[in-house]
């Protein structure tokens, strides 16, 4: 993005020496009235692609979201748990979640690498005019400098401090877009939570499963004792070591 307050502050200043001297101001009002317009068109522009932005990353977040419960359910479904309607409902809460602080991470990385290669770009620039600013300067240490290459020494010492102030405004947008730490903490800790669930339905089904057996058991005991016509249950039924080993001291 064009650097429109050093454009303008160039031109201002050039507006006033035209002024002081009663010269022709009508040059710099006229890059003046450009620049005003190419601003409005950038900033139009600017204003579109964050909205279009926008507009995508919360396509992506949807669909990031029903990705990620999706691979729960089925990994779940896999190993024979069974996934209520409200569990999913669950588990496409947490995604979200999830979904999000991928999307800011995302973001934020997005807008780091753009920073970054406008620094590049400026500290480029500089670099480039510091040489030719050299060559210049061998050339007037020798006595072979021209007229013009004493112009272009002065306009390269203008552009030169111009670009100092735009790479001065890179390196602050730089410092400010960084990917800050609490925003990886804070998506390590959704996906913690998704994972924490996916592990909360695992036992919650197995749990069941296991109440429902033991229900089953207990009812087929009973119909074999009553059907056996016994005095007491355990003339008609006796536990499995393995099971009495569980009852009595809890081993498996």
């Amino acid at each position: 993005m064009e650097n429109f307050e050093a454009q303008r502050a160039a031109i201002m200043a050039e507006l006033t020496q035209a002024a002081l001297t009663g010269g022709d101001t009508a040059k710099a009002r006229e890059k003046l009235a450009r620049l005003a317009e190419r601003e409005a068109q950038a900033a139009q522009a600017e204003h579109q692609r964050q909205q279009a932005q926008l507009q995508q990353a919360d396509s992506d977040a949807v669909t990031r979201t029903a990705e990620l419960a999706r691979e729960v359910i089925e990994r779940l479904r896999a190993d024979g748990i069974e996934v209520a309607d409200t569990d999913a409902q669950t588990l496409q809460a947490y995604a979200r979640t999830v979904a999000r602080y991928e999307a800011e991470i995302r973001t934020a990385g997005h807008a780091f690498m753009l920073a970054q290669t406008k620094v590049r770009q400026v500290q480029d620039r500089i670099t480039s005019l510091g040489d030719r600013a050299n060559a210049l300067s061998a050339l007037r240490l020798t006595g072979q400098a021209t007229d013009r290459d004493a112009g272009e020494a002065v306009l390269i010492e203008r552009d030169m401090l111009t670009l100092h102030q735009a790479l001065t405004q890179a390196q602050s947008g730089l410092a400010s877009v960084q990917v800050p730490d609490s925003m990886r903490h804070q998506h390590q800790a959704a996906l913690a939570t998704l994972q924490a669930q996916e592990r909360a339905i695992t036992l919650n089904c197995l749990r069941n499963r296991a109440k429902a057996a033991e229900a089953a058991f207990l009812k087929a005991v009973r119909e074999l004792v009553a059907a056996s016509g016994v005095a007491h249950p355990s003339h008609a039924f006796t536990r499995d070591p393995a099971l009495d080993r569980f009852v009595n001291f809890g081993h498996l």
